[in-house]
């Protein structure tokens, strides 16, 4: 579906609610493509998707404190120490 139009129209105030947020922090091209690729799906950022990059960042970056990488990723102290002990088991076993 070609969403071009939207530019046409005054879509700041049309657009309400998440819609609106969005077209105003990513801007109305980049909330047209996004429109026109997801048309018709519901589309939610579930915490399980980050804390899994999250996780793959955390591994990553063992060079960082845990404060440094809560404070990269947004997760607390605890989560980074609880991956980084299953990375060490996990290396463990691996031996």
């Amino acid at each position: 579906m070609r969403l071009n139009w939207l530019k046409k129209v005054d879509w700041q105030g049309s657009l309400e609610g998440d819609y609106g947020e969005i077209a105003e922090l990513i801007g109305i091209d980049n909330f047209i493509k996004l429109a026109e690729s997801f048309f018709k799906l519901t589309i939610s950022f579930t915490s399980v998707q980050f804390e899994r990059l999250a996780k793959d960042y955390i591994w990553a970056n063992q060079e960082m404190t845990v404060r440094q990488l809560a404070r990269e990723t947004g997760t607390s102290e605890r989560f980074v120490q609880k991956i980084r002990r299953m990375q060490k088991r996990s290396a463990g076993k691996a031996l």
